[in-house]
C-alpha cells in the first residue's frame, strides 16, 4: 500500500490510500474516488496497474488532463498535516510520499520530482461543478424540490438568472404591497422548497424572491466555490450579481447560517434597505463539538432517517421534533451530495462595512453552533446593535419559528435591544 498526495490536484490537499488492484473512478466532471473491487460498478475507470506512487500520480494526470479540479473520495484520507505526522513518526520506509509536482509534466528549471520533495499547489479556479456523487444524484434532488413546489397551494413562479456560479433558480411569490421585496437567502443544505413555512408567513405582507444557493442541494446550478478560504468572497460577488436582476427597488436582504454569510459577504449598497442575520454564520467561528462531529459522520456514511433526525435534533431546540419531509430531505442530501464545509469566520473590516445600515441579527436560544452569548460581543462591536435571542428555538430558525422571523423582518430596525 501506498499514501498518494495528490495536492497538486486536490485543493484541499487531501491524501489517499491506494493499493494495486484499485480503481481511479470519475465521477461527473470533477470528482474522482478510489475504489478497490467491492466497491460499486463507477462511470468511468481506469485500473491502476502499478502501485508505485509516481507512476499512480501519472496515471492520475492522464485521467484528469484538461480538467479544473479533482477531488478524492476514500474512506482513508488523511489532511496534508496528518499525512507529515505519519510519514515522521513511522518513518520513509512505511510511507511513500508523492509530491504534487508529479502530477504535473516536467520543465526545464522543474525536473520530475521524486520521493520527499515538497511542491507548491498549482492554480486552480475559484469554482467548479460536482456537488453530486453522480450525475444521476441530482435527478431526485431536483424532483423532490419540484414536487414540494408544485404541491405548495402558494401561487408563485420560478425564475433563472445567470450568474459567475451558473444558472440560480429563483423562487418568487407574493405581490407587491408598498413595502420593499425580502430575497431570503437559506443556509446550507437548504433551499427555497425547504423554505416555505417562512415564505408563507411573508408573503402577504411583501413579495418574497428566494434564491436556491449555487452550489447547494436545489434547482440551481451545482457548481460550489472549490477554494474554501475564498468560498465567501466568492458567494459575495454572486449575490452582488444577482440582486441587480431581481428587481429595480431596495430590497430586505434576509440569510439564514450560511445565507447570512453570503449577505455580509456581498458589498453594501443602496439596493439593500435592511440587513436580517438569522443564526448568522461567518460573525463567529461556528462551534464545532465532539458530538455533533459524530452525529454527521454517521449522517453521512449512513444517512437513515433515524441519523438524520439524530442530527436535525442537535441542531434544533429541544421541544421542536422535525417533521418528517424535513428528516428525509437530509437522508437524500447525505446519499446523493458532497459534504459542504461551515464557512470561515469573515474578518472584521468585511462585517464591519455593514455598520452603516439598518441591521438586524438574531440567534436562537437553544443554538449550539451559533449561541448567542458568543455572537453577542462581536456583534457589538463590529455592527453596533445588539442580538434578538429567539425563545426556544435552535439553530433552524425558518424551520422553528418561521412567524417570528416574519415579525423581525417585518418590524423597522431602530437600535435594537435584546429581547429574550
Amino acid at each position: 500500500m501506498h499514501l498518494i498526495d495528490l495536492s497538486g490536484t486536490v485543493c484541499d490537499e487531501t491524501i489517499c490510500l491506494v493499493t494495486e488492484g484499485d480503481i481511479l473512478t470519475v465521477h461527473d466532471s470533477q470528482h474522482l474516488s478510489v475504489t478497490n473491487a467491492h466497491g460499486l460498478i463507477p462511470h468511468s475507470t481506469e485500473q491502476l496497474g502499478a502501485a508505485n506512487p509516481v507512476v499512480v500520480a501519472a496515471r492520475v494526470r492522464a485521467l484528469v488532463a484538461g480538467r479544473d479540479r479533482v477531488k478524492v473520495v476514500r474512506r482513508e484520507v488523511w489532511s496534508a498535516k496528518e499525512f507529515r505526522s505519519l510519514s515522521t513518526r513511522r518513518g520513509p520506509h512505511h510511507v511513500d510520499r508523492t509530491i504534487s509536482a508529479a502530477c504535473q509534466p516536467p520543465t526545464p528549471d522543474r525536473p520530475v520530482a521524486g520521493r520527499g520533495a515538497v511542491s507548491a499547489m498549482k492554480h486552480v479556479p475559484l469554482a467548479t461543478h460536482g456537488i453530486y456523487h453522480e450525475t444521476a444524484d441530482s435527478l431526485p434532488v431536483r424532483r423532490t424540490c419540484r414536487d414540494r413546489l408544485e404541491h405548495w397551494h402558494v401561487p408563485h413562479a420560478l425564475h433563472r438568472f445567470d450568474t459567475s456560479l451558473g444558472v440560480t433558480t429563483v423562487l418568487s411569490a407574493g405581490t407587491s404591497t408598498g413595502r420593499p421585496p425580502v430575497v431570503l437567502l437559506p443556509g446550507a443544505d437548504l433551499n427555497a422548497a425547504t423554505s416555505l413555512a417562512t415564505v408563507c408567513a411573508l408573503r402577504g405582507q411583501h413579495r418574497v424572491l428566494v434564491p436556491d444557493i449555487p452550489g447547494e442541494p436545489g434547482l440551481s446550478s451545482s457548481r460550489r466555490p472549490h477554494r474554501y478560504r475564498h468560498q465567501l468572497p466568492v458567494y459575495g460577488h454572486w449575490l452582488d450579481e444577482l440582486l441587480p436582476q431581481l428587481c429595480g427597488e431596495p430590497v430586505i436582504l434576509v440569510g439564514h447560517s450560511l445565507g447570512a454569510g453570503i449577505a455580509l459577504a456581498s458589498t453594501p449598497s443602496e439596493r439593500v434597505a435592511k440587513l436580517v442575520l438569522l443564526n448568522p454564520a461567518a460573525i463567529v467561528t461556528m462551534r464545532r463539538t465532539g458530538e455533533l462531529t459524530w452525529l454527521r459522520a454517521k449522517w453521512r456514511l449512513n444517512p437513515t432517517l433515524e441519523h438524520s433526525e439524530q442530527l436535525l435534533s442537535y441542531l434544533m431546540s429541544p421541544r421542536f421534533i422535525p417533521d418528517l419531509s424535513l428528516v428525509s430531505w437530509y437522508s437524500m442530501v447525505a446519499d446523493h451530495c458532497f459534504p459542504g464545509r461551515p464557512p470561515h469566520r469573515l474578518p472584521a473590516r468585511t462585517v464591519h462595512r455593514w455598520s452603516g445600515s439598518p441591521v438586524v441579527v438574531a440567534t436562537g436560544e437553544h443554538d449550539r453552533l451559533v449561541p448567542p452569548q458568543l455572537l453577542r460581543p462581536r456583534v457589538r462591536s463590529l455592527l453596533g446593535v445588539d442580538i434578538h435571542t429567539l425563545p426556544r428555538v435552535g439553530h433552524l430558525a425558518l424551520r422553528e419559528a418561521p412567524a417570528a422571523v416574519a415579525e423581525l423582518i417585518t418590524t423597522a430596525p431602530d437600535n435594537q435591544e435584546e429581547t429574550a
